[in-house]
């Protein structure tokens, strides 16, 4: 127990492009030794390219961030179930 008393809890400022918690959340995330430029370069380069790609089947541009969003909220059921080969311990024998 710290003896120097009780740590407020930080709260995250959202982002300066998006104004989001959530984008300054995965830019902290991604930021590798505190380069935070670095890191929100990459995200927002990835955000826009999600952007255009949500703008392809819609045919019109669309905010990136929600695009981030709808992947998100994607529950993974559309993706592959990793099998494993070969026997378990209990059908070797």
């Amino acid at each position: 127990m710290s003896r120097l008393g009780k740590v407020k809890k930080r709260t995250i400022e959202p982002d300066p492009l998006y104004q989001s918690r959530l984008v300054t959340h995965l830019i902290n995330r991604v930021m590798v030794s505190g380069k935070k430029t670095i890191a929100q370069k990459q995200i927002y380069k990835a955000l826009e390219a999600l952007g255009k790609e949500k703008g392809k089947d819609k045919d019109e541009k669309t905010n990136p961030f929600f695009g981030f969003r709808e992947f998100e909220a994607d529950d993974g059921s559309s993706a592959q179930k990793n099998r494993r080969g070969g026997l378990s311990g209990a059908d070797a024998g």
